[in-house]
């Protein structure tokens, strides 16, 4: 048995922007947080409160808190290793065949691998396209 790896171009690329965007958000959450959750005496407990107050304005209007950046970074970042683990499929190959091979010249017999076109007959060594006489 051979195992082929295939590897899909187009998921690939989803994935590597999936998860882009996912470790900008979470870059970005991080940048936001840590002056204040560093000079704090418990780190962990002001960036969690400061995840759940500080607030990030895109666009003048639409306004919303860290840990919804949080949530979509972490779910890109998923999403995009998943793709990127379902993008590689393997495929199994069968060994090679082995065959009756007959000469069309001299009509000897012989066994060999059915990938083979042009050879060399055994008997009269003139080369050729040998016949498949059985499977």
């Amino acid at each position: 048995m051979f195992r082929i790896l295939r590897r899909q171009k187009s998921g690939y690329a989803l994935s590597l922007v999936l998860c882009l965007i996912g470790l900008t958000s979470l870059f970005v959450v991080l940048w936001k947080t840590w002056p204040e959750a560093s000079s704090a005496n418990n780190p962990f407990s002001a960036f969690w409160t400061l995840l759940w107050t500080e607030q990030l304005d895109l666009i003048p209007s639409f306004e919303f808190k860290l840990a919804y950046l949080v949530i979509l970074g972490t779910a890109m970042l998923v999403s995009g290793v998943l793709i990127w683990v379902l993008s590689r499929q393997w495929f199994h190959l069968p060994a090679e065949e082995i065959v009756l091979f007959q000469c069309p010249f001299c009509k000897k017999q012989w066994r060999g691998h059915r990938n083979q076109e042009l050879v060399n007959c055994p008997r009269c060594r003139k080369q050729t396209y040998p016949k498949i006489v059985e499977k």
